[in-house]
Order: structure tokens, then sequence, then C-alpha cells
């Protein structure tokens, strides 16, 4: 178990080595992230947006940063967040909208859209599929557009 110092003495104990310094740069930026949104929990916000709020965190913070999040939830704080990270968003999600090159492809409960997604990309994407290799170029224009829309 690592003992519990004050961050300012673990970062200075820190300096040195290589494998100490990257220790201490994911110390710090964990810590961060959990003082962050405990910060934004004594606001008590109505709605909180994130985008990817625990990339590059390691296991631990991120659990912290969720366990944060879920008790938001719990006092009435709606969070809209962006995510690529498919288990977090289960843990974390009522409801989901999935979007694909800027496009809202399917709206749902998040029990539903996991469990059976009517949109295929949808499917394809839980299925781990990599969408931007098997589907038409970027620029190509979206079939879901009638011309008459436009």
């Amino acid at each position: 178990m690592i003992p519990r110092l004050p961050l300012r003495k673990a970062a200075a104990m820190a300096r040195g080595t290589s494998a100490s310094a990257s220790f201490t740069l994911a110390l710090i930026s964990s810590t961060r992230a959990v003082i962050s949104f405990s910060r934004a929990w004594a606001l008590a916000p109505d709605l909180l947006l994130l985008d990817e709020p625990t990339a590059n965190l390691d296991p631990a913070a991120q659990k912290l940063v969720e366990e944060v999040l879920q008790k938001m939830i719990a006092a009435g704080t709606r969070i809209l967040m962006a995510s690529h990270d498919l288990s977090q968003a289960r843990r974390l999600a009522s409801h989901v909208i999935f979007m694909y090159r800027g496009r809202i492809k399917e709206q749902a409960p998040a029990d539903r859209f996991f469990d059976k997604p009517e949109n295929d990309l949808a499917q394809a994407f839980l299925q781990g599929e990599l969408l931007w290799w098997r589907r038409r170029a970027v620029f190509d224009p979206d079939p879901d557009v009638v011309k008459d829309d436009v």
C-alpha cells in the first residue's frame, strides 16, 4: 500500500528518477481530476457537461471519479457526457445518444441501447467494429438526409 503523503511532499520525494517522476505525474493528474469533480459537486449544478472525464486516469482514480459522479447524479445533477468508454457508459448512463460523424443516429434509454440498439451503426459499434474503416468516406453525403430536407 502506498503511504498517504501530502501531494507536494510526494512530488518532492519522487524527484530524481524517470519512473518515480511518471508515478508522480499520474498521481497528480488523478488527484486533480477527483478534486475538480468534487469542486463541481460543491457548486450543486443542475447540469454538468463532461468530455471523456476519466481519460488517462488509472483504474483507482477512475473509480473515485465515477463514485463522485454517481453521488452527483443521486443528488439531482444531470450529466451530459461524451465517452468512447462503453463500460463506463454502461455504469453511469441513464440515456444514450449515439452519434456517428456528427449526426445523431439513435437515442434510447441506456438499458435498451446496450441490450438491443436499433441502428445498424450502433450495433456494429457495440460489437467493437471500427466504423470509420467500414463505411463511406467522411465527405460523402449522408444517406439519411433527403434532398428536400436540406
